[in-house]
């Protein structure tokens, strides 16, 4: 069953019968949902009646009718769904169930992709009314989500009112609010914030629409409210809001949040800087993170030890010269005292119901203090028990091991994660930079391109070429001259089979180097007509080093590429204009992008945020901005 294999499962329960063995009422209750993953509707029905002849009294639980109704639906027999969920309406009370809620989530999104109002409208009212679920704003959603994939707003705000007034609930209500805001509807802005404020308080929603225009890029009306007068900001809100635009990696919030809060005595901005340091850290912007400590100093803010520690080891991480003393903790019973609460829930045998936030935070500690084997056993002890933690944790730990070239302790981790996994948290990228940063690239290459040599089979080659090196470590390799051919020629013999990305990889690379020779040539051969070019490195780099002009240069060469979409190129003039933005070059921003549009480009091809700062930036300044 847990392989999933039906063939084999039915081949070994006529092998059991055959032997006159009995199915107990936990196989046959397992083999029920077995059937009804794989829509095998008669057959599940088939173990029902086996069910029913050994213990007539036994009642299916919600989750195994709901995950009956949702075979049937997967039939198209949504009808005969709804009527099987009326006929069985569970008779006892409804309990928290977290299973249950993320099935009937799980089905009722899946409906909702249909995009047919009238469907998921009767599913939720059948689960609603037959006492399967009770009604939140996580259930609820998928009623607004419905009308929004229509491009029907005004619906998706009257079934909003409809949840309001019938369930006392706000599904969706910040995707609303920032359709709205963008819309400049300040009219049925208005009337939904006073729908919420019956439910939830003003306060909360003042708070609401503080975040909602922030991460609109309306930073003014954001501070209109904050500075209402009696409006005492809730620091638990905001420290959540914070934690959220860490995990998700939205510097652009972190940064709009503080400018919005300057100068605001209601609110301790602490925490703010801190979550935008970590960010900035985790997208190695190291040198964004040094200008938010000069930022502190500047606005009078006193940095926190916190903020201090952090700032110190991620620059001593990077090999740069830290500017300030790092502050040490307080004592070091403290850290004992930390380290005996780490090891008793790595070693505890029944954990005391661990969270995935939890661990994740617990996780991020131990990196933080230096503490990566603590950090890596503490992760594996974790998902023994069944609780993994964050991707973007997990990430960080590989980056951090990664940069410190614990070849093994990548490889212990490793044996805990599932391919899937492997992808999202790019794990063969941060192998391969830990052996180059322990010194064994050059073996490392080679071997690769014996091996690519050797391959046949192109979906082979996709595997093999995980571990071409990347970022820091294809740098490195480009700046030595003999592993710089061999990941051309790696590259090479990758584009003859069709795949092109090395040699995407190595062209940034170039370019980045200043090796504008070697860039060309690549380019010309093969890239020039590439429908598909990544360069978010190089973005990334050209803010790091303070250096419009590797943008400047690619913004060349993508103009020579006729296939290249305006989106793409509108992508790396906003970044330009961005950087001039940082470096407060207001005037060469308007220059870039006056070029931009002259070059065909329209508003849409640009990011609209970047638009919005730079038009914020010339108002503030007291310049016309046309």
């Amino acid at each position: 069953m847990e392989e999933n294999n039906i063939e084999k499962l039915d081949s070994y329960i006529k092998e059991l019968k055959s032997s006159n063995f009995e199915l107990s009422m936990t196989i046959l209750t397992q083999l029920y949902e077995v059937y009804l993953e794989n829509d095998m509707i008669e057959k599940a029905n088939e173990i029902h009646k086996q069910i029913l002849e050994k213990n007539p009294d036994f009642v299916i639980n919600r989750y195994k009718k709901v995950m009956m109704a949702e075979a049937l639906i997967r039939a198209n027999k949504f009808d005969e769904a709804i009527q099987y969920l009326k006929d069985n309406k569970p008779t006892d009370d409804i309990t928290s169930n977290f299973a249950l809620n993320a099935k009937c989530w799980q089905v009722l999104n899946g409906v909702c992709e249909e995009k047919d109002v009238t469907k998921i409208k009767t599913l939720t009212e059948t689960l609603i009314n037959n006492n399967y679920i009770e009604p939140s704003n996580v259930l609820l959603g998928p009623l607004i989500k419905v009308h929004i994939l229509r491009d029907d707003l005004d619906s998706a705000l009257n079934e909003f009112e409809y949840c309001c007034k019938q369930y006392r609930s706000t599904p969706w209500k910040g995707e609303l609010t920032k359709a709205l805001i963008l819309k400049e509807d300040a009219t049925k802005l208005q009337w939904l914030a006073d729908l919420s404020t019956q439910i939830h308080g003003e306060i909360n929603i003042l708070h609401d629409l503080v975040l909602a225009f922030v991460e609109c890029g309306r930073l003014r009306q954001a501070r209109r409210i904050l500075e209402t007068p009696g409006l005492l900001a809730r620091r638990r809100r905001v420290d959540e809001a914070c934690r959220r635009y860490e995990e998700e990696g939205k510097s652009e919030y972190l940064e709009g949040l503080l400018e919005a809060t300057r100068d605001l005595s209601i609110l301790d901005r602490s925490n703010i800087f801190y979550h935008l340091l970590v960010t900035y850290c985790k997208a190695n912007e190291t040198d964004k993170a040094v200008g938010l400590w000069t930022t502190l100093q500047e606005e009078g803010e006193i940095p926190t030890d916190e903020f201090l520690i952090y700032l110190g080891n991620h620059l001593k991480s990077q090999n740069k010269e830290v500017p300030f003393v790092i502050p040490q903790p307080n004592t070091n019973v403290q850290k004992k005292q930390d380290e005996a609460i780490i090891k008793t829930l790595a070693t505890r045998k029944e954990p005391v119901q661990p969270t995935k936030r939890g661990i994740s935070e617990q996780i991020e500690k131990l990196i933080n203090d230096g503490l990566l084997s603590q950090a890596v056993d503490f992760t594996i002890k974790s998902v023994e028990d069944g609780v993994v933690p964050r991707q973007n944790i997990i990430k960080y730990l590989l980056k951090s091991l990664a940069a410190e070239g614990s070849v093994e302790k990548i490889q212990m981790l490793g044996r805990y994660i599932n391919e899937e996994m492997r992808r999202k948290v790019t794990y063969d990228d941060k192998m391969t930079a830990a052996i180059f940063n322990r010194g064994g690239g050059d073996q490392h290459v080679s071997n690769l391109l014996l091996t690519v040599e050797a391959t046949q089979s192109p979906d082979e080659l996709k595997s093999v070429l995980t571990k071409f090196p990347r970022s820091k470590a294809l740098a490195a390799a480009v700046s030595n001259e003999e592993l710089s051919k061999k990941c051309l020629k790696i590259a090479e013999i990758s584009a003859s089979k069709g795949i092109t990305l090395p040699l995407n990889l190595l062209w940034l690379e170039y370019l980045i180097a200043d090796k504008k020779e070697e860039a060309d040539a690549i380019w010309k051969k093969y890239l020039i007509k590439s429908e598909s070019l990544v360069f978010r490195r190089l973005l990334q780099e050209s803010h790091i080093q303070s250096k419009p002009k590797l943008i400047e240069e690619l913004i060349s060469y993508l103009k020579t590429n006729p296939t290249i979409l305006p989106s793409t190129l509108g992508n790396a003039y906003s970044r330009l204009i961005n950087l001039h933005l940082v470096h407060n070059n207001l005037d060469l921003a308007k220059a870039v992008t006056d070029e931009a549009f002259k070059s065909g480009l329209k508003d849409t091809d640009l990011n609209r945020t970047t638009l919005e700062r730079l038009k914020s930036a010339f108002e503030e300044a007291g310049k016309a901005y046309q």
